[in-house]
């Protein structure tokens, strides 16, 4: 016989994927609504505490959007709206510009939808001509003219006027922060962007851009998930040599810098490969049968682990499956224990000593 949680789950999943394939006309707007909703610090932005992540949203290649495209990119965007999601995360290279410009088609089809969520964008990002996908990123450009060029494109891409966020998507070694605090000037008076941010910023680069750039960082998005602890295992076990950002979580916290998880479903003890070495495979297996007791799954639970962190972290997951969606949107009412939390953490931890020993 089916638990309550179970029946729950599958009651909502059939409901929303239903609404999800109606169309866009037919649907009613955050019909779903299971997920809760934050207040970023130093903003009046009310953002969903999970977002959606549109960097595999379609393929990265140089073909023109298509229609089909849209299409799938419109059911997986509204059943994540329609489940409670309100914040969008892009950057001007995801699919190579196609996502921005996939989601602008979506509140263009969608009559409102701009004024109903949050956009996040970043830039900062070089591709040579010759790009390939899984080739190396060139460089970085966070200068003036780059900064600016960039939040037009994304501006134009969207067909929208303003952008609720725009973060620095990775450190610059070359930055000049007198640059960026201009470029951020200049687009604040225009009314282009309302809120500025970084991804994947420690400490002292932070610190750095604050010396001459006098809007809050009001977020700060790094690689953090179950499967990638690094930032959160440091505090109460740190592995020396093991850790890339040291201190990030607590400076964040300190300061009121709302924290993003990107790609918090990844990791081997997530999805280990058939060769994974023993350890992961103890790890991903006491996971999954965590995930299995609760009548939940493994992506769940992860997304459970990080949104039980007291500095409110924001997992930003993506997927071009509606079912996916719907099903990761349960984690925002998943009940955790602390003991929980650090059987979790020990488990992955266990997995990742053994492979450093």
């Amino acid at each position: 016989m089916p638990t309550r949680r179970t029946f729950i789950m599958q009651t909502a999943s059939a409901s929303l994927l239903a609404a999800a394939n109606m169309p866009a006309e037919a649907r009613p707007p955050g019909s779903g609504g299971s997920v809760s909703v934050y207040r970023l610090p130093h903003t009046d932005l009310e953002v969903s505490r999970i977002a959606f992540g549109c960097a595999y949203l379609l393929e990265w290649n140089k073909d023109p959007l298509s229609s089909d495209e849209v299409l799938d990119a419109s059911r997986v965007i509204n059943a994540a709206y329609d489940n409670g999601i309100t914040f969008f995360d892009l950057a001007d290279v995801y699919g190579l510009s196609k996502a921005e410009q996939a989601l602008g088609a979506v509140m263009k089809q969608t009559s409102g939808l701009r004024h109903k969520i949050v956009i996040q964008s970043k830039c900062g990002v070089g591709l040579a001509n010759d790009w390939k996908f899984g080739a190396p990123i060139s460089f970085f450009d966070c200068s003036y003219e780059n900064i600016v060029k960039s939040a037009e494109g994304t501006l134009d891409r969207l067909g929208t006027d303003y952008l609720d966020i725009l973060l620095l998507h990775y450190p610059d070694a070359l930055i000049q922060p007198q640059e960026v605090a201009r470029a951020f000037d200049d687009l604040s008076r225009a009314g282009k962007v309302r809120y500025f941010g970084v991804s994947n910023h420690g400490a002292a680069q932070i610190e750095l851009l604050k010396k001459d750039v006098v809007q809050p960082l009001v977020v700060n998005q790094v690689n953090l998930g179950l499967g990638r602890p690094d930032l959160i295992e440091e505090a109460p076990y740190g592995l020396a040599g093991n850790v890339r950002i040291t201190g990030i979580i607590e400076y964040c916290r300190q300061h009121d810098i709302s924290v993003q998880a990107y790609s918090p479903l990844r990791g081997n003890v997530m999805s280990p490969p058939d060769d994974a070495a023993a350890s992961i495979k103890s790890a991903a297996q006491y996971i999954a049968q965590f995930a299995r007791s609760r009548n939940t799954t493994r992506w769940v639970v992860a997304l459970a682990w990080l949104l039980h962190h007291p500095a409110k972290i924001i997992p930003v997951f993506g997927t071009r499956e509606p079912r996916h969606v719907i099903e990761n949107c349960l984690a925002d009412a998943f009940e955790m224990s602390r003991e929980d939390w650090y059987r979790l953490l020990m488990a992955v931890m266990g997995a990742r000593i053994a492979r450093l020993e």
